[in-house]
């Protein structure tokens, strides 16, 4: 039995399937890996945030920001 057409348009559809799921699967894993390092990136940045507004906080409390003044 030769193949027909409708056989080699299944095998072409299938083929098309194959590859969406390839590169979608492919893509979500590049998402992952990109908002993992996203995230690491913002919690140091906030960790540095918050140093410094203890510092900032501590210079204001000891009243040095008003010995410029004068």
């Amino acid at each position: 039995m030769e193949p027909t057409f409708l056989t080699a348009g299944i095998v072409l559809i299938n083929g098309l399937f194959l590859i969406v799921g390839f590169f979608l699967v492919r893509t979500l894993k590049k998402i992952d890996a990109n908002q993992s390092e996203l995230f690491d990136q913002l919690n140091a940045l906030k960790k540095d945030f918050y140093v410094l507004q203890g510092a900032h906080d501590t210079y204001i409390k000891m009243g040095k920001h008003l010995m410029g003044e004068g």
